[in-house]
Formats: C-alpha cells, structure tokens, sequence
C-alpha cells in the first residue's frame, strides 16, 4: 500500500513536470509516443556539384563531385547541432590511409556546437581549419581543390574537438583530431591551428599541422605495402613504418566584385626511420567577373614530392563560368595540363561542373 502511494504520488509529480513522460503502457508504441520539440531543425546547406570529366587517354564519367545536404538544430544562440551528408570525396581522408571510393555517401560532418562571446566549440566531425581551402565550405570554392588534396597528403574533415575565436578581424582556429579523417586506428592525436586577419577584401594567415602515424593505422591489415595501393608512389611513405608529419602553411586572398585572388604555400616534413622527405606545393588563383554574369578564371599549381620515386607536378587551369544572380545556378567550364618531367607524357583534362544551391553565394 505504501509503495502504491508513493507510486501515484511521483505519477503526479512527473506529470506536472515542464518536459513530462506519461506513464502508461503505450509508450511501448512507438507511434503513440508524443515529444515536444525543443528549438527548431532546418536544412542549412544544399549544394549539388555533378560534373561531366574527360581525362586522357579516352577517360570520360559522369560524377555526382562535391555534393551534400546538411541540416541544423539550434535552441538560442548558445547551443546548436550540425548534420552533413554527401559524398566521401568531401571527408578527403589521406592517401596514407587507403584508397576510398570517393563518390560514395557518407556522413561528412556531424558535431554539437556552443557558440558565446568566448569563442565557439564544436566536438565531432569537422572540417579542417587549414588555408585557403580546408575549413571552409564547397560552396566558397571557385576551383577544384589544390593538388595538395588532389594527392591526398592534406584531410579535409575529421573527428576531433575543435575551437575559434576572432575579435577585431583577427581569426584563430584550433582542432585536435584523429588524423584519419574517421575512426581512431592507431591512438595517435593529430593538431591543426589556423591563425590570421580578415578585414574587408583582405584575408591572410598562417597555418600549421603536426601528426604521427603507425602500421596500425596506414597497414591494418599488415600486406598493403606490397600492392599497389599501398606503394610508397601512392602514399607517399613507406606504410609499414610510423610516421611523423609536419605541415606549414602561409596563405593570402583578395575578394572584391572586381577581382578574387589567392595565393597559398605548403610546406611538408615527413621523418621516417629509412628515410626523411620534404614535399612543398603551392597555387596562385586569380577569378576575374565579366560583366554580371561571366567569369574567367586561371590557376597555376605545383606539386614537389622531393623523393626518388614520385614525379614533380605541375598544372595549369584555364576556365569561364556562367552565373545566375546570386550564383544559385553556375556553369564552370575547366581545361588543366599537367606537366610532369621526362620521360613521363603531360596529361590534359576537361571538366564540366554544375554547381547549384538554393542558397545566395557569399561571393555575391
């Protein structure tokens, strides 16, 4: 009798409860189970990037490229949460790491943010504060990515916590991360900082990543490293031994309605105990508005692995473009040609790219 009283006096207690549960057998239903929902879920982000690409000799596919769709959940202005999704070529997980299957559907980003005066938190799957291209989102991004990612030695997003804060134009960006863009294979912490000043058309910076691997990690399987997937030429490294890694960046841009320029230097160490390497890239862009709705743009970017095995890269892009708007719609048109050294052939590319969003274009 008494646990039955105490009983129906907490069914009265939790039913007066603000955010209250019914006690009653059909919230074993789940279709009759009623939540209130607190703030408010909207779609965020759409971005449709499918492209037409013809690569010599004779290659040409249709591909769905940088395309997701990301919503959001926010109570206030305090805390809030992220949900992206899209294809794998947007998580950008390193060479070392394996080949992945980039126009596979994955989750690209999924994180819990705070937002104050003090600076923003976020903890999950994030981009990668790192120059010009990384930690911004594909919309913003006039090119095709750098050959810095392109060969796979720099991620784009991956699981960590990560903080900002900028205060008078200058900006700082901080991520501890997993390294792999995913899943922690071999318990080694990663660390990417992105520190500069943004005012007006103005953006300059540096940036910096440092990072270890083990076989755990880049040979799970401990007999990658004699297939061709796993050679030093597609890795860069010797993936049956640790690694220790080290990225500096320098990076500048200029954004007007009369001209987009950028500018960015990388510089890599990768120490290993049979060898050590020092790759550099680097690529200047320049976007030049034609009237309201044409553009043409140019890029020259430059890859040099500087090891005995893998060739110097060199690559110019010409392209034009034709925009709505408020760029909701763009037609890009790009030719590159990649000049490698004897007695290895150049190669030429054309890439067809409709880039759509029902959202206005931070360029406009």
């Amino acid at each position: 009798l008494v646990a039955a009283l105490l009983l129906a006096v907490f069914a009265v207690k939790v039913a007066r409860a603000q955010d209250s549960f019914v006690l009653d057998p059909s919230v074993l239903d789940q279709a009759s189970v009623e939540q209130e929902r607190l703030g408010k879920v909207f779609l965020s982000d759409l971005f449709l990037s499918p492209r037409f690409d013809y690569s010599e000799p004779k290659s040409g596919k249709f591909l769905l490229g940088r395309s997701y769709a990301a919503a959001d959940w926010s109570r206030g202005d305090l805390v809030s949460g992220h949900f992206a999704f899209g294809t794998k070529s947007l998580i950008g997980a390193p060479a070392r790491y394996g080949v992945v299957k980039a126009e596979d559907f994955a989750i690209i980003e999924a994180y819990a943010q705070v937002a104050s005066d003090y600076g923003r938190i976020r903890l999950g799957f994030q981009t990668i504060p790192f120059g010009l291209e990384s930690g911004i989102n594909e919309a913003n991004l006039r090119f095709e990515r750098s050959l810095l990612y392109q060969h796979g030695l720099m991620g784009i997003r991956d699981l960590g916590l990560g903080y900002s804060i900028s205060n008078d134009g200058f900006f700082n960006d901080w991520l501890v991360h997993n390294g792999e863009g995913g899943g922690e294979l071999d318990n080694q912490t990663w660390f990417t900082t992105r520190l500069g000043y943004h005012q007006n058309f103005f953006t300059g910076g540096l940036s910096a990543q440092t990072g270890k691997t083990t076989p755990n990690s880049t040979d799970p399987s401990g007999n990658l490293s004699s297939t061709p997937a796993g050679s030093f030429q597609a890795t860069g490294i010797n993936i049956d031994q640790g690694a220790t890694y080290r990225f500096f960046n320098i990076f500048f841009a200029y954004r007007s309605k009369d001209l987009e320029t950028g500018f960015e230097f990388t510089t890599i160490d990768i120490y290993q105990s049979s060898q050590n390497t020092h790759p550099n890239t680097g690529h200047l862009d320049v976007f030049v508005p034609l009237k309201e709705v044409w553009g043409a743009m140019f890029r020259y970017d430059y890859l040099d692995p500087k090891d005995s095995v893998s060739p110097t890269n060199q690559q110019y892009t010409l392209g034009v473009c034709y925009r709505s708007r408020y760029e909701t719609s763009n037609l890009y048109l790009y030719g590159s040609r990649n000049i490698l050294p004897a007695p290895l052939s150049d190669s030429h590319q054309v890439l067809l790219v409709w880039r759509v969003s029902p959202f206005a274009s931070k360029f406009n």
